[in-house]
């Protein structure tokens, strides 16, 4: 099953945060996305896999 991808409001919440974070990899993100309270509430509760992220 293939999840839908974000949106592009919430892309442009997420990105910055994984820059100032220092977590550049689509699957360091993910792993950002999963643990971290405030990267959680940037994506609206979101969780899809890496492969969304580029």
């Amino acid at each position: 099953m293939v999840r839908s991808s974000y949106q592009p409001k919430i892309m442009l919440k997420v990105d910055p945060l994984s820059l100032l974070t220092k977590s550049y990899s689509c699957r360091g993100i993910e792993k950002q996305l999963n643990k971290s309270l405030p990267a959680m509430w940037l994506a609206a509760q979101q969780k899809p896999d890496f492969h969304h992220n580029n």
